[in-house]
């Protein structure tokens, strides 16, 4: 019979073999790294934002001025389709964009779904492309370092593209290209959603801060 202490004994050799894999394979290294990078990147921009927004542009006359003239959502539609072609613009144009709108955070919503339901096509675009080694071999090339992460640690890049200053949508492709199973892709895909409420906080901060 297995006792209590056993069993205890037992988890902690299995944690600790997690633990000597994961330092020898850098995934310390590589979470250390990109948290850090997380971090920098959403104070600096927060800031970028609030000093421009107070000594130079007036980002929400800008962004009241297009939602006014331009249909949103046509703006909504050409997001979806940049992120299911490797991100081709920057989200965070669209999240301060989204606060001149009549609801900010509903505005961020529709991006931040509309950015978790373009994983599924860029994935599928993905598993196409593996069928066709000219173009297979390009986004290899292209995307070398990307390739690498996905084949080494799996998941865990795909958790880290989704919340950090990783390219998300190539690494949505190559998941595909890499046949990584595509329910647990979706279920680690709403790390992208959690992203852009993170991210919306601090823009929608430096815009309407009156420091």
């Amino acid at each position: 019979m297995v006792t209590y202490k056993k069993k205890a004994k037992i988890k902690i050799e299995r944690i600790n073999v997690y633990h000597n894999y994961f330092k020898r394979s850098g995934i310390y290294r590589f979470i250390g790294i990109n948290f850090i990078k997380l971090v920098i990147t959403t104070l600096i921009l927060a800031t970028i934002f609030f000093f421009v927004e107070k000594y130079l542009i007036d980002f929400n006359s800008i962004f009241d001025y297009l939602f006014k003239n331009l249909n949103s959502t046509i703006i909504f539609l050409v997001f979806f389709i940049s992120e299911i072609f490797l991100g081709l613009l920057p989200p965070d144009l669209f999240i301060a964009w989204t606060n001149s709108c009549y609801s900010p955070w509903v505005g961020v919503s529709i991006l931040a779904f509309s950015s978790y339901f373009a994983s599924y096509f860029s994935y599928k675009i993905g598993t196409y492309i593996r069928s066709i080694p000219k173009v297979n071999r390009i986004i290899e090339k292209k995307y070398e370092k990307n390739y690498v992460l996905v084949k080494k640690f799996g998941g865990l890049v795909i958790v880290f593209a989704a919340l950090f200053p990783l390219p998300y949508s190539p690494v949505i492709l190559i998941s595909g290209i890499l046949k990584f199973p595509l329910k647990t892709l979706m279920l680690l895909a709403i790390f992208r959603i959690i992203r852009f409420y993170i991210f919306a906080t601090f823009i929608f901060w430096g815009l309407n801060s009156q420091i």
